[in-house]
Parts: C-alpha cells; structure tokens; sequence
C-alpha cells in the first residue's frame, strides 16, 4: 500500500480494471480492518482504491490515517494481506 485515506487507498501491483469491486484485508502490528471497495484509477503500477465500506469501527481507521492514536497501530505499518474480487 503507498498511500491510504479514509475514502480510499493506493496499492501497488493491483492489476484490476477501472470499475472492478473487491474486498480487502488491511492488517499490520495491531490492524486487523477488512472493507470493501471499486478501483477508480490506474497507474502503469498502482491502482487507486476508492473504499465503499468499512466493516468495522471507523474511528479506528480515523486514528490510524491521521496518527492520533497515541499508542497502536502506526499507518506506515499497515498493509493488504489479502483481497479478492467482488461480484
């Protein structure tokens, strides 16, 4: 994952089409989030999630992107263990 927001996120070495949907694990030291998702653009390399739902505690997300969280997760450890297309 390079970067990440709350609506949304870049991951490098997705290959999915502009429009495809897909569920996804964000997991790292103390991260355990799972949503839901469209790719709404490409690179060459990357491809720019757009998060439609997180299944979860927001606010959690909330911390994690903005470093509020004084202990706990850190955004620069956070990764996507795992995706998969969504019919």
């Amino acid at each position: 994952m390079l970067n990440m927001g709350e609506q949304g996120m870049l991951i490098d070495g997705l290959a999915l089409p502009i429009g495809a949907q897909l569920s996804f694990a964000l997991a790292g030291t103390g991260i355990n989030q799972a949503g839901r998702g469209h790719v709404a653009h490409r690179t060459d390399s990357a491809a720019g999630v757009a998060v439609d739902h997180w299944h979860g505690a927001p606010e959690v997300i909330r911390a994690l992107i903005s470093g509020e969280a004084e202990t706990g997760p850190r955004l620069e450890d956070a990764y996507i263990s795992e995706w998969s297309p969504s019919l």
